[in-house]
């Protein structure tokens, strides 16, 4: 982390300028004194400063003071907040892990919709900090075990297109969710993916290989617009 020492007076006023200066809130404080500073004879013979080396806090502390006064707001009490820092292709990720929740369901929400509003909000806060993060925030393993889940989806639609030699339309996702999708499919030269429907959760269909993108595109609009019409 990167320091920096101020000198004054006094290690108060030493305190008070670092506070100034960098925006920093009191509980953010971390710091040491280098000097305690001293007054001369008569305050102006031989005094000697204060020297206070400060420590800024990272993006980390930052994403941490956030939630902590998030869930201040919102009542929701916990034991620690865990943050790991990896880098990923030129992008800053920070892992948050929420430990101890007191009510768990409601920090999660129903389908994880509670704790992915939280995670939109800290990552609109994180990317105000700097450029190129990410935040994810998870808690008792919420996440991990919906990714397994979802990974085993995707696994039962491949197996399902192999089977019956058909194309299988999944349910709608999110964009994050229909890359995995598009990635996980791409290694198998016997399939390949497109994406239909519109607005923000579009759905991801995989085909084999030999099956026409453009034809199952026409057939599947067609149904939807036969469907529409019995409605």
């Amino acid at each position: 982390m990167k320091t920096v020492e101020i000198s004054s007076k006094s290690v108060e006023g030493a305190i008070e300028e670092y506070l100034a200066t960098y925006k920093i809130e009191r509980e953010e404080l971390i710091y040491e004194i280098v000097e305690e500073g001293s007054k001369g004879f008569l305050n102006l013979i031989g005094n000697k400063p204060a020297v206070v080396k400060f420590t800024l806090p990272g993006i980390d502390g930052k994403i941490r003071k956030f939630l902590t006064e998030l869930f201040s707001r919102i009542e929701i009490q916990y034991e620690d907040i865990l943050i790991n820092h990896t880098s990923e292709n030129d992008q800053d990720i920070y892992s948050v892990e929420i430990t101890g929740v007191a009510e768990l369901g409601f920090l999660i929400g129903k389908d994880g919709r509670f704790l992915d509003s939280i995670q939109h909000l800290t990552n609109r806060h994180a990317n105000t900090l700097a450029d190129n993060i990410r935040v994810t925030i998870d808690a008792a393993d919420y996440r991990k075990k919906q990714d397994r889940k979802f990974l085993l989806m995707i696994k039962d639609a491949i197996e399902n297109v192999k089977r019956r030699k058909k194309a299988v339309t999944l349910e709608p996702m999110d964009a994050a969710q229909r890359r995995r999708v598009h990635q996980y499919v791409k290694r198998d030269k016997e399939l390949h993916t497109l994406t239909t429907g519109n607005g923000e959760f579009k759905r991801v269909a995989i085909l084999p290989v030999k099956h026409d993108k453009e034809k199952y595109l026409s057939t599947s609009q067609k149904g939807k617009r036969q469907n529409e019409g019995m409605e």
